[in-house]
């Protein structure tokens, strides 16, 4: 499990001098928010249920839906680490896809509760 410590002044005491104060942060466990577009051929072949499975497995949430232009859209959020396994298999993708292109940005949490398939 990896911390970052950081050390705060907090303030002066009377007497003492300066306090401080010290805060563990958890990098591992930073909820993030990803918007993920896969071009290629990644409709029809099952890659929203695919998608949905890896969810489901890692704990991560959001919802993948398929796009006019022949894309898949998936928005997606969880625990930094979960998340990176996620996107690591998303990018392969099911054994009939064949991928094309992978776009993606960070963007704001929303909380979702569980991932959904768009139909």
């Amino acid at each position: 499990m990896s911390k970052v410590f950081f050390l705060c002044r907090f303030g002066k005491v009377r007497g003492f001098g300066s306090v401080y104060i010290a805060v563990y942060v958890n990098i591992l466990n930073m909820v993030k928010h990803y918007n993920i577009t896969i071009y290629g051929q990644v409709q029809g072949v099952f890659f929203r249920d695919f998608a949905k499975e890896k969810a489901d497995f890692f704990g991560v949430f959001g919802f993948a839906q398929n796009e006019p232009d022949g894309a898949v859209y998936i928005e997606v959020e969880g625990e930094e680490n979960k998340l990176n396994e996620f996107i690591n298999l998303v990018k392969q993708g099911p054994s009939v896809a064949k991928i094309g292109r992978i776009e993606m940005a960070e963007d704001q949490v929303k909380n979702y509760s569980g991932f959904e398939v768009s139909y």
